[in-house]
């Protein structure tokens, strides 16, 4: 045993305590001496360093893993083992008390002190009427640990004792009931201690996840909640308790989801199921909301948190949920954000891969026009990232045109039976209901059954359920509205490429005459398929999720095939004349593409 513990050390105690220590470890001590121990200890707050350690003896006499009192005493109401707790838990607070204990005594004391709090956290539900409330036993607990955070041997058997996360986790869903007074404190030592928990090894994360609640949704909102916690009640200068405690918990949150240490590495993996629950549970609202407090104190300490945070931020932004955390994130003030950090990455490759989101434009423009002081200072555009921030504008503005389109207000059907080909509203339409493809539209049951006997139907309906627009598929639900919005956005593109379009279906008919040709490109432009004999465009979009993509087909009809007729008899000339305009027959294939396309 180390000599720290032994009676012997409470004869350095001066008389008037040391007698009140003496009689506390004797057998059958009381509750009430060992409470005026702990009340001596905390009102004496001149005693040296040698004379506070001394009380040390007494508080481990108490948590001796041997008084632990058996589950039946409990049931029974024991008196005996009420007493026991109690003083076991005076000790506990203590051990909270002795700031300076030599920290080659950690080895020693940790197989009691685990054995109690382990206890305690089991059982806590029923013990009778415990002279204080779990929060602050947690309080107490992680208090001592943090005074051998820095002593390797202690730390080590610590960290490797099964089931410390899962108590860890326990203490930390009770975080938001620790008094404001304690807080401070609190929060720095708990977040230097989340951090050296080592969650990249998953046994380690499952321990914090069966903590929480046993789901990594149970985990999600626990972060979620202390991210808020560190904010709390900040409206000038954050404290550097609050800093360091932000950057410890981003510090869990990457390593989480396998921070590989090189960000642009980072931006490609696949995100962690807690990572995902993070961001489902409004994680990038409350992490823009953190460094919007960050930014307030523009200090080392801050500073240092920033960093991390922006890179998680950059990583929400690109996940493959971002069409729906983008709403809250422009909500929350991103722009803003980004314009105070000159956050570069997050408008040139982030917000642009959102942009197919009804509901992201929607906040945009809303967002857009909230910090319109901030883009119009000449500080501003004399800045590096100006430039780019005119692209973004540039970009922007073509998708918020499309919330305006009749395209997308008053959308239109055309009839799947290619002999018929009657456009009308939607509402008009009935569509096929077979479960993976809910996408092709007939104006009547003749025509449907036409197209299933005689059109194709019958063999592309299972096939095509996985690329066409529809009310659900995998990872990424879209509502009717979000349906409407990605082909009224690709109507808008067709008809602001349309002499592109044209000069390159043209130009590959002249080169393929036999070929069924396909332009491919992502959300940006405007890719085309023809197929079923010129009538029908089919209209190729790539959304971005996360590191991967996924392809939709969205159909567009002409009421004949002569549009892809003329094409077909001007493939053989040449479409620009020696001034490098459009010649007069390509003008008109143009204009007449504009009238006949309808989505």
């Amino acid at each position: 045993m180390h000599p720290a513990l032994h009676l012997d050390a409470l004869n350095r105690l001066v008389p008037s305590i040391r007698r009140y220590a003496t009689l506390a470890c004797k057998e059958g001590a009381s509750v009430k001496t060992v409470k005026r121990v702990r009340d001596l200890l905390v009102e004496r707050s001149d005693l040296p360093t040698s004379q506070t350690n001394a009380f040390l003896p007494v508080f481990f006499h108490h948590l001796d893993p041997r008084l632990i009192p058996p589950v039946e005493a409990l049931e029974a109401r024991d008196s005996l083992a009420s007493d026991a707790i109690s003083r076991a838990l005076f000790s506990l607070n203590g051990l909270a008390y002795l700031f300076d204990l030599p920290l080659d005594v950690g080895p020693f004391l940790w197989p009691s002190l685990w054995s109690w709090i382990r206890f305690l956290m089991s059982y806590w539900d029923y013990l009778p009427k415990p002279p204080a409330n779990l929060s602050a036993v947690g309080v107490n607990f992680i208090t001592t640990l943090g005074l051998f955070q820095d002593h390797e041997e202690t730390w080590k058997l610590i960290s490797n004792t099964p089931g410390f996360r899962n108590v860890m986790a326990q203490i930390w869903k009770l975080l938001p009931t620790v008094g404001k007074s304690h807080r401070e404190a609190v929060f720095r030592v708990f977040s230097d201690l989340i951090a050296e928990l080592d969650v990249r090894e998953p046994a380690n994360l499952d321990e914090f996840i069966a903590g929480a609640g046993g789901s990594p949704d149970d985990l999600a909102k626990v972060i979620i909640q202390y991210m808020h916690l560190l904010t709390e009640g900040i409206s000038t200068v954050m404290p550097d308790s609050r800093a360091v405690g932000i950057s410890c918990l981003i510090t869990f949150i990457q390593e989480a989801d396998d921070y590989p240490g090189d960000d642009d590495a980072w931006l490609r993996e696949e995100f962690s199921p807690l990572c995902v629950r993070i961001l489902l549970n409004n994680g990038l609202e409350a992490l823009l909301a953190t460094i919007h407090a960050l930014m307030k104190t523009p200090d080392a300490q801050t500073g240092t948190a920033i960093v991390p945070c922006m890179s998680l931020a950059t990583r929400f932004i690109i996940s493959p949920f971002a069409f729906r955390s983008l709403v809250h994130g422009l909500q929350a003030g991103l722009l803003r954000i980004i314009l105070n950090s000159r956050l570069r990455y997050i408008i040139v490759a982030g917000i642009p891969m959102g942009l197919v989101f009804h509901d992201v434009v929607v906040a945009l423009e809303a967002a857009l026009s909230d910090i319109d002081n901030l883009t119009s200072t000449v500080a501003f555009r004399k800045s590096p990232l100006f430039q780019d921030w005119k692209t973004f504008i540039k970009l922007a503005r073509h998708y918020i045109a499309v919330l305006d389109l009749e395209e997308f207000r008053e959308p239109e059907r055309v009839c799947n039976n290619l002999t018929c080909g009657i456009t009308d509203k939607k509402s008009k339409f009935r569509r096929c209901s077979g479960y993976r493809c809910r996408s092709s539209y007939y104006c009547s049951s003749e025509c449907q059954k036409t197209d299933w006997k005689t059109g194709g139907h019958r063999s592309a309906c299972q096939s095509y359920g996985t690329l066409l627009l529809r009310e659900s598929f995998s990872n990424m639900a879209l509502s009717n509205t979000e349906r409407e919005f990605l082909r009224a956005l690709i109507h808008h593109h067709y008809a602001t490429n349309i002499d592109f379009i044209c000069a390159q279906q043209i130009g590959f008919i002249a080169s393929n005459p036999n070929d069924v040709f396909l332009t491919y490109f992502d959300h940006r432009s405007s890719p085309l398929k023809i197929e079923s004999e010129g009538r029908m465009q089919l209209h190729v979009i790539r959304i971005v999720r996360g590191a991967k993509y996924r392809h939709f087909i969205i159909p567009h009809h002409t009421a004949d095939s002569e549009l892809f007729d003329e094409m077909g008899k001007i493939s053989v000339d040449n479409i620009y004349n020696a001034n490098g305009d459009p010649t007069e027959a390509f003008a008109l294939i143009t204009d007449a593409a504009l009238e006949a396309v309808h989505s």
